[in-house]
């Protein structure tokens, strides 16, 4: 695609064409630390244990380990090793709302007259 020797496009110029910026064309993702990697395989082997454990008894589980770990660091490397993974959250309605159903605000509301239902 983009070529660093090539005699009449700049590497701008190429980038510009590909619709790439620059700074992604030169980015190297950073490698992975050894602590990040050493917790990755303590979730993998305690996962294959106990599959039903999600990050938060996964994080209580290493703490009692004697590992110093935040939740939202377990939650990130466990969405690594499994993207998908459990039942995706429910978007929409509000729980216990059926389809029709009135607004529990406005369930028990008799009016008067048609002017107060605004």
């Amino acid at each position: 695609m983009i070529e660093l020797g090539h005699a009449r496009l700049s590497i701008q110029r190429q980038c510009a064409l590909v619709g790439l910026s620059r700074s992604s064309f030169y980015y190297e993702p950073a490698a992975e630390s050894a602590f990040n990697l050493e917790l990755m395989r303590r979730i993998d082997e305690q996962y294959m244990r106990t599959p039903f454990f999600g990050s938060p008894k996964m994080t209580g589980w290493l703490r009692r380990q004697g590992l110093k770990v935040n939740h939202k660091r377990i939650e990130r490397l466990m969405r690594r090793r499994w993207p998908v993974r459990g039942v995706p959250a429910r978007r929409g309605a509000p729980a216990g709302a059926q389809a029709g159903e009135r607004s529990p605000r406005r369930r028990f509301f008799r009016a008067s007259s048609a002017s107060r239902l605004r």
